[in-house]
């Protein structure tokens, strides 16, 4: 967004320049109106980003119980070169300790208990045990108590279905097991890839942009003798949306690192680290 409204500045700067030759013979009307509709595109995405930040605000401020503006602290915000050095070395992989593996286990651990109640209660004949006394003066004491049993007889092909369907059960539930490490460790390489060629991009972009120095190019043109000051807002306009071409690989970047960090269950695994800290310092314990 400061980007944009860096950008916002330097457009009106440059549709007032536009206005001021607009006596000339030779003026080019479409540039003018080109200037405009970039103008005016610009002020829409202004207003959709700004709605962004609004709800993004209300929604930190809501999960932290904090009321009243926030504001992001960049000061030891981690750094694309820290991110691409942490990918990079790290190689955790995807182990029992893993958040989403440790789920499926879960439901592999409850299919293999639910097996062993099955069977356990397969092997017991006894359904209930019961004693009862009826109050019958006509009746002897004798006759008056009786004791009642009931037993389970098992038919041989239905009980032997009931445990053959956990044990399929079981077995499904190992598959997808096996399933759901392939797929986060595939994942995981895929996001990996996309960050290296992100990685490229971005390095490549800060060199152009150190090359092209805002402050000298401006020098440089400045220096040439008649020179239209639309070349000058040009050459600048140019460096900002370079910029902001860095910038949104930079939230591409973080998105990505993000996505890195769940599918590995760091952002839950204890101790808790802040991954956006330069310092990666523990959280809680």
């Amino acid at each position: 967004m400061q980007g944009k409204l860096e950008l916002r500045d330097l457009l009106e700067d440059r549709i007032n320049t536009l206005k001021k030759l607009a006596n000339n013979l030779d003026f080019d009307y479409q540039e003018l109106l080109e200037a405009e509709n970039d103008f005016h595109k610009l002020q829409i995405d202004l207003v959709d980003l700004e709605n962004n930040v609004m709800q993004s605000s209300r929604e930190i401020g809501r999960l932290l119980r904090i009321q009243g503006t926030l504001e992001l602290e960049e000061k030891d915000l981690i750094s694309v070169d820290d991110i691409m050095v942490f990918v990079k070395s790290y190689s955790g992989g995807i182990d029992n300790t893993n958040f989403y593996y440790e789920q499926q286990s879960l439901n592999v651990n409850l299919a293999e208990l639910e097996y062993q109640q099955k069977k356990a209660s397969a092997k017991n004949p006894i359904k209930f045990f019961e004693a009862s006394y009826r109050d019958d003066l006509n009746d002897t004491f004798r006759k008056d108590f009786s004791v009642g049993m009931g037993i389970k007889i098992p038919i041989g092909l239905a009980a032997k279905g009931s445990l053959n369907e956990r044990v399929i059960k079981i077995v499904k539930e190992k598959n997808e097991l096996d399933e759901l490490k392939f797929e986060l460790n595939e994942s995981i390489r895929e996001i990996i890839l996309q960050l290296d060629v992100l990685f490229d991009k971005h390095r490549l972009l800060t060199t152009i942009l150190k090359e092209s120095n805002e402050k000298e190019s401006l020098k440089k043109y400045r220096s040439i003798e008649g020179i239209s000051p639309l070349v000058l807002l040009k050459v600048k306009e140019n460096i900002i949306k370079k910029q902001q071409i860095r910038l949104d690989l930079e939230k591409e970047i973080f998105s990505l690192y993000l996505e890195f960090l769940d599918l590995n269950g760091l952002l839950i695994k204890s101790p808790l680290v802040n991954y956006l800290s330069s310092q990666q310092k523990f959280m809680y314990p």
